[in-house]
């Protein structure tokens, strides 16, 4: 079947939708049609189309209650989830959780961020934060005036990956993958990125925190 008959055959079901599309009709008949019907014959149309129409809105129904439950399903699964992350998170801090390196300090200092569209000078940040953990770091403009005085920037530690100014409207998040020179205390400078406070000449420490587990007899 060549290219111009196919192009035909869909050109003519096109109109032929489009007739129907605009054709008046009466309980799903065509009026022309509908006229010609008798009384009982009419009835038996509007019984029929009544009857398609509890139908539809049964299935419809159904439907909404299946997706309304795979929703909560999903809502409750994904809120364990949270959960048991939250719960790991806090025993690492414990020291009850977790191995070596998944418990970190890091350090933010010197270079200017975006705060209140402009770069600007910032006081340095530290924190620690665990494997699993996503933590919302408060980033203060030096300067501490009252307008454009802060941002605020979201870190992700995950498997070995820490995660700077994870943002899902950039999607230019800066990463550093684990490093041996962790143990120690390893300096990375100087920083600049792409991401949502647009990181300028910033230097970062990141040190392994001893693991505090306790061994057990």
């Amino acid at each position: 079947m060549n290219i111009k008959r196919l192009f035909i055959i869909f050109l003519f079901c096109f109109i032929m939708l489009f007739i129907s599309a605009c054709t008046p009709t009466i309980y799903d008949i065509p009026v022309d049609q509908w006229n010609k019907l008798t009384e009982a014959q009419q009835q038996a149309t509007i019984d029929g189309y009544n009857k398609r129409m509890r139908l539809r809105e049964i299935e419809r129904q159904k439907e909404a209650q299946r997706r309304a439950r795979e929703e909560e399903i999903r809502a409750l699964e994904a809120h364990r989830q949270e959960q048991l992350c939250q719960e790991r998170v806090a025993a690492i801090y414990m020291g009850e959780a977790g191995q070596i390196g998944d418990l970190l300090r890091v350090t933010l200092q010197g270079g200017q961020m975006l705060i209140g569209n402009r770069h600007r000078q910032y006081q340095p940040i530290s924190f620690k934060i665990a494997n699993g953990e996503t933590k919302k770091i408060e980033i203060i403009n030096v300067e501490g005036r009252n307008y454009d005085n802060g941002e605020e920037m979201q870190v992700l530690y995950q498997d070995g990956t820490l995660i700077f100014d994870d943002d899902p409207y950039t999607r230019k998040p800066f990463r550093i993958i684990y490093d041996h020179g962790w143990k120690s205390g390893k300096t990375y400078s100087p920083v600049s990125t792409e991401s949502k406070l647009r990181l300028r000449n910033v230097q970062i420490f990141i040190e392994i925190i001893p693991h505090l587990r306790k061994t057990r007899p």
